[in-house]
């Protein structure tokens, strides 16, 4: 179908993962910096390049607290929207 986009099994994946993690932080939506997170976990090269330089969970969780300064990440989009990325098995 002319306009129809498909996400990858990959990429699938990653947002399902990103998906989990806002839920465990209570945020309304995934953000930038989760996806980030979640990237780490990649077995591909997404994941290698990050791990390369030197970015591990722990790490980057610290500095996404720091910024955050312990605030949830809200907007007025529902969290319905996410679940149009959930892969299929």
């Amino acid at each position: 179908v002319e306009g129809d986009v498909q996400l990858s099994n990959g990429l699938g994946r990653l947002l399902n993962v990103c998906d989990k993690l806002a839920q465990q932080r209570k945020d309304q939506f995934i953000s930038s910096e989760l996806f980030v997170l979640a990237a780490l976990d990649d077995k591909g090269t997404l994941g290698e390049l990050r791990r390369a330089q030197g970015l591990t969970k722990e790490k980057l969780d610290a500095a996404i607290d720091k910024v955050r300064g312990g605030k949830k990440v809200k907007m007025p989009m529902p969290r319905r929207i996410a679940s149009r990325w959930r892969s299929t098995p």
